[in-house]
């Protein structure tokens, strides 16, 4: 098959046409056969197909038959042989190393041993004429080996644990031999492919030319005295690395294994290593990496006050990814806040913005990130964000369907525009803020305070506030106003359900009118919910109607002609004047027609009983005037 002869190329088509003659049986086939092969071999395109089906035949080797041809056999083996396919006479020896007499009942044990003897040869030779082909041919045979019994009585293992000269061919193929221990999942032969590598002279050359890559994946090879050989070589590599090599540290990160993460670490902590926080978020989520929480942390201690506000602003405009954080992370985080303090005034102002994006655009931020938002604009004054926010920088549309978010965005807003937020504003701060948020209301309602005096409806809302400095702040607003706005909003403080308001309503009462309330604010009071307000203004009336002294004369007829003329109003009060009004005419004889003219008023009224009790009242004056005069 190596000479290229017409003359033979032409005997050998006259054979394959008209058979053997001259010759019977074995002879004759091999003859034939022969013949096949050279005529094969001659055409490149029968040769291509022929070296496709015995590569193929050669992975699907099948002893299971209890019959072998063993001329076919060894033909497969010849022209293997000349076709320099050394990986199937490899996968032939290893098929022959399976013991098919003993598996299979072939009882054809010289043939056995002849086409052992046969493939021997074949390799032998490789080892001295061609080293590539004898480790292709000695990987096919020893890589799928998985058992003890197989490799001991292997008649090929000399390939891998015996022979010098072939230790001599190993030394110059180690990532072969390395190979081979990564493939195969019988420890004997990783534990030659060990031996080959720790006695070789070019072991540390070849160790030295190793990817970061390879060593970290062989340093946790499930072969412990394999994982110690490369680990030792990955731990010398680590110690002559004296700068901090991103690439380097990115391979470590890779990997999932703790102590290799170990390494990773240490190598970041003494080679000063540094992420920018543009960095460290690709690398945070990365699939390839995983959540790398050590790696964060370590950069966030180390980053100075702009890299903070950076890596704030990254998380910020790739709030989807922060759906969830490890509270240690969280914490250093939170604890950074304060670098932000220390930047230029335009970082601040920039900042800010992305801030309030997010709470514009996000439907609802994650928890942690609610707070953590809410931390940064409670740095700030409202005098800074006044001077860090224009109001062409923002666009105050809230979509977000979060109540805080909106709280945050109305307060921001409100400082901004220099304005006080509207009432339902004001309530749902007071409803969902914490104090942080309600302490920047108050700054901003203090701030602005001049515009509520004609804004009662808010003032009524800061009454009833359960915030003590709303309270106050409304209360010194209210003594602050003019006569007429001050009656205007008692009116309105008297009417409220709130015990706190309307207290505070009673208590002005004396201080701004005396004993002379406003006809309106004793209607109010007498119709109140409150038991306590009803008892307040009967009490004072009680006093003044029952104490007929000389300083109550005016206001006890203020009193008659207020209460007398409400209709539909039976009260104790009224019963109480009815009562003390034949004495007070006595008493006080230049108001008999004044009384007498207001009961005859009353008691030409449609309201029976109003009218029953005036004239009733009109008798018993008249009487007692008639009997003074008498």
């Amino acid at each position: 098959g190596k000479l290229n002869n017409p003359v033979l190329l032409e005997e050998a088509n006259t054979l394959v046409v008209n058979k053997v003659s001259w010759s019977e049986g074995n002879y004759a086939k091999g003859v034939e056969r022969c013949a096949k092969v050279y005529i094969t071999a001659m055409n490149e395109e029968l040769k291509k197909k022929r070296i496709k089906d015995l590569l193929k035949a050669s992975s699907n080797l099948n002893f299971h038959s209890t019959k072998l041809d063993t001329i076919d056999f060894k033909g497969t083996i010849q022209e293997a042989e000349i076709y320099g396919l050394a990986d199937v006479i490899g996968e032939i020896a290893y098929h022959l190393d399976m013991r098919p007499t003993y598996y299979y009942r072939i009882n054809k044990t010289k043939q056995l041993k002849y086409f052992h003897r046969y493939v021997r040869r074949i390799i032998d030779g490789y080892s001295k004429s061609n080293q590539e082909k004898f480790v292709i041919a000695v990987k096919k045979i020893v890589t799928p080996i998985k058992y003890y019994s197989t490799y001991s009585y292997s008649s090929f293992k000399k390939y891998i644990k015996d022979e010098y000269y072939c230790r001599k061919i190993w030394d110059k193929h180690l990532s072969d031999v390395v190979e081979i221990a990564q493939q195969t999942s019988c420890d004997y032969v990783i534990r030659d492919c060990c031996d080959i590598l720790k006695d070789s002279p070019n072991t540390n050359d070849f160790m030295n030319s190793m990817t970061i890559d390879e060593l970290i994946k062989l340093s946790l090879a499930e072969y412990k005295p394999l994982a110690d050989i490369f680990q030792k070589a990955l731990d010398n590599r680590m110690k002559e690395i004296e700068v901090f090599d991103k690439e380097l540290m990115l391979a470590l990160l890779k990997c999932s294994s703790e102590k290799i993460h170990t390494i990773a670490m240490n190598f970041f902590e003494e080679t000063e290593g540094f992420f920018s926080p543009l960095e460290i978020i690709e690398l945070f989520y990365s699939e390839e990496i995983g959540n790398s929480t050590e790696l964060f942390m370590k950069n966030i201690l180390a980053y100075d006050d702009s890299e903070c506000v950076q890596l704030i602003k990254c998380i910020i405009n790739d709030v989807s990814k922060f759906d969830k954080l490890d509270e240690e992370i969280i914490d250093i985080l939170t604890k950074s806040i304060d670098k932000i303090k220390n930047v230029s005034q335009s970082e601040k102002s920039s900042l800010l913005l992305e801030i309030m994006k997010i709470l514009n655009d996000t439907a609802k931020l994650p928890e942690w990130l609610d707070i953590f938002v809410e931390e940064i604009i409670f740095l700030f004054s409202v005098e800074e964000i006044e001077t860090l926010i224009v109001e062409d920088d923002i666009d105050f549309m809230r979509k977000s369907t979060s109540a805080k978010n909106n709280n945050l965005i109305v307060i921001i807003e409100s400082v901004v525009n220099k304005n006080i937020p509207n009432d339902a504003q004001i309530i749902g701060i007071l409803d969902t803020g914490d104090s942080k948020i309600m302490k920047m209301l108050i700054e901003i309602i203090e701030k602005n305070k001049k515009k509520l005096y004609n804004k009662f409806a808010t003032l009524m809302i800061m009454m009833e506030s359960k915030i003590t400095v709303l309270n106050k702040l409304a209360y010194e607003m209210f003594e602050d106003m003019p006569k007429e706005k001050q009656k205007e909003l008692h009116s309105l403080i008297i009417d409220s359900p709130v015990d706190r308001t309307y207290n505070f309503a009673i208590k002005n009462l004396d201080k701004v009118y005396g004993d002379e309330i406003p006809e309106e604010f004793i209607v109010q009071m007498l119709e109140h919910t409150s038991t306590d307000v009803r008892a307040y203004i009967s009490d004072k009336i009680n006093k003044v109607i029952d104490n007929l002294e000389e300083k109550n004369e005016e206001i006890f007829m203020y009193y008659a002609k207020t209460l007398l003329l409400m209709p539909n109003k039976v009260s104790i009060s009224k019963d109480r004047i009815y009562e003390n009004m034949p004495k007070f005419v006595v008493k006080y004889k230049n108001r008999v027609d004044e009384v007498e003219s207001l009961l005859l008023d009353i008691g030409g009224s449609n309201i029976i009983k109003d009218s029953e009790r005036a004239l009733v009242t009109l008798a018993k004056v008249k009487g007692e005037v008639m009997q003074v005069e008498s």
